[in-house]
């Protein structure tokens, strides 16, 4: 991708996270690897939080096991000698919505993609918010019922990613869209009261796969009144 926003190539690989660490590392390598040519001057990886973007380490991300305080940028510049630099999926997904997507001309977003399971990224004057520590935006990780029995990866009851993330839909079976949509509306509701966002905008897998409840292919934003 240039300083434009134009994408050169792409490819697509599996992140195998439930083989534990050393694979799923390895097919992060393996998608540097497929993506670098001789014009590539630096590196950015994106991936799921809580993670320290000032250090580049990769905290506790719970549907990533054995991630545990892995220094990912250092890893990588290591391995390939070009400056590199790790950012919250979810924050860099917002930030390119508030410049060149559904939320340009906005200078603050709130971006959520609900897929596996549910992150978030906010934009607050045209930046991302961190945080003290690098974390902040771990919106799936918000309880919007602390006396459900279902319990979410990060150890939480009533998590809205343990409530309606891609993994709720496998669980649940015929878990019905309504219902999904219910508890993320109660969920954003809190959002725009906390955030005053000039327009939410949604992605994700779950949303690419509900995409005929919603305009467009697979994203929908709403500008918040």
């Amino acid at each position: 991708m240039n300083d434009r926003a134009e994408l050169a190539g792409s490819c697509v690989t599996p992140t195998r996270a439930a083989e534990g660490f050393e694979v799923s590392l390895a097919q992060v390598w393996r998608a540097i690897e497929e993506s670098l040519t001789p014009e590539v001057q630096a590196i950015g990886i994106c991936a799921p939080g809580p993670l320290n973007p000032k250090t580049g380490v990769v905290l506790n991300p719970p549907n990533m096991p054995g991630w545990c305080d892995v220094p990912l940028a250092a890893l990588a510049q290591e391995k390939f000698k070009l400056p590199t630099r790790l950012e919250n999926d979810c924050n860099a997904a917002g930030l390119a919505e508030a410049r060149y997507g559904a939320g340009r001309g906005c200078a603050n977003v709130f971006y959520a993609a609900i897929g596996t399971g549910i992150g978030a990224g906010i934009i607050l004057d045209g930046k991302i918010y961190h945080g003290r520590h690098g974390a902040a935006a771990e919106g799936g990780h918000m309880t919007i019922d602390y006396r459900s029995q279902t319990k979410c990866g990060c150890g939480s009851p009533g998590c809205i990613e343990a409530l309606a993330g891609g993994y709720a839909l496998e669980r649940d079976g015929a878990y019905e869209l309504d219902e999904v949509a219910a508890r993320l509306g109660a969920w954003l509701g809190g959002v725009v009261s906390l955030l005053d966002p000039e327009i939410i905008v949604l992605g994700g897998g779950v949303m690419r796969s509900a995409s005929h409840c919603f305009r467009g292919s697979g994203r929908s934003s709403r500008r918040a009144p």
